[in-house]
């Protein structure tokens, strides 16, 4: 469903995209990451979106069943090993995407 709506949302592109690296679709998960980038003019934009985007999954229902603990969902880190400069919004898209995956696999 949220590939269905994903052209019309940027919260559903985001969500669709987190989602999917949950779920161990690694390689399919970050194509949609780089479209949801190609999307967002700044990193505060992509932040947000995704602070909206993890506020409505926690309020979906009750979380922590671990219904993606058996999937892998990122088969290693980040190509860069979170090695960014010291600014506050220097983040790769790989940090991001690992990031806010493992934020969601945790609560789901």
């Amino acid at each position: 469903m949220l590939g269905e709506v994903g052209y019309s949302s940027i919260y559903a592109t985001f969500a669709f995209a987190v989602l999917l690296l949950s779920c161990g679709s690694y390689e399919q998960g970050m194509v949609v990451t780089r479209t949801f980038f190609s999307r967002i003019q700044t990193l505060e934009e992509a932040l947000a979106v995704a602070g909206v985007v993890e506020d409505q999954i926690r309020h979906i229902g009750p979380g922590g069943r671990n219904v993606f603990s058996g999937y892998i969902h990122f088969k290693e880190y980040p190509i860069c090993y979170f090695v960014h400069t010291n600014l506050t919004f220097a983040i790769c898209h790989n940090c991001f995407a690992f990031n806010y995956d493992a934020t969601i696999h945790e609560m789901c």
